[in-house]
């Protein structure tokens, strides 16, 4: 009989299989609930459990940046709402694209010991892809793109060139140009429908500061991951 009722006792607790905090209790005490057997249509849960040591940052990558995706590779997340940013590394990848948005789901892993942080909250998330210390760099506004990217040039009889250009990698004020133009060519910047090609020009130097841009960096930003 002893065993008995201990066996019994043992059904009135209700252990989960991890540690969590109760997020949303669906029964009040009293509360006459449904067996949660396979058979039983109606059964319903009776609370539910949120692990948040360690929260799971999800976000969409676009096709052109998924072949960057490693495991390991750096990530930093910029929280919203608390604006707390955090270094951290990409943990899994789904290695296939979504039809639809043409996407790879990427997620990161966060700690969150002190559960300052909460699930459902949303994040900025950067991932550097690839560093180029000796790019030639354009600005982003002396880029006409297209099928076919080009710029416009100043050669040295004053007149203006259409010249094809592949881009490389993209920073957040300019791009790379892996072929098409050299350094030291003469670039304009802006307004290009207001010239034509052959069209003579007396062209104005331009400072664009660009030493910042001297180590260029390709970034794949992901606004509204949710944690």
């Amino acid at each position: 009989d002893l065993a008995r009722y201990k066996a019994m006792q043992a059904y009135s607790y209700v252990r989960a299989p991890f540690n969590g905090v109760v997020t949303y209790r669906y029964a009040d005490t009293g509360s006459l609930i449904a067996a949660g057997t396979d058979e039983s249509k109606n059964a319903m849960p009776i609370v539910r459990l949120a692990q948040s040591e360690v929260l799971r940052l999800r976000m969409p990558v676009p096709a052109s940046d998924a072949n960057y995706m490693l495991v390991g590779g750096p990530a930093v997340v910029q929280v919203q709402s608390t604006g707390e940013i955090i270094h951290t590394k990409i943990v899994r990848f789904t290695r296939s694209l979504n039809q639809d948005t043409r996407t790879m789901l990427t997620e990161v892993d966060i700690p969150n010991a002190a559960l300052h942080l909460e699930p459902g909250m949303y994040a900025n998330t950067t991932f550097p892809l690839k560093h180029d210390r000796q790019a030639l760099v354009v600005p982003i506004d002396g880029i006409v793109e297209g099928d076919q990217p080009y710029v416009l040039l100043v050669n040295k009889k004053n007149r203006v060139v259409k010249q094809p250009v592949v881009l490389g990698i993209q920073g957040p004020n300019c791009y790379e140009v892996v072929s098409g133009v050299s350094a030291g060519d003469r670039v304009i910047v802006g307004n290009q429908g207001d010239y034509q090609p052959g069209e003579k020009v007396t062209p104005s130097p331009v400072d664009m500061n660009l030493t910042s841009f001297r180590q260029t960096s390709r970034q794949s930003r992901n606004q509204g991951g949710q944690k």
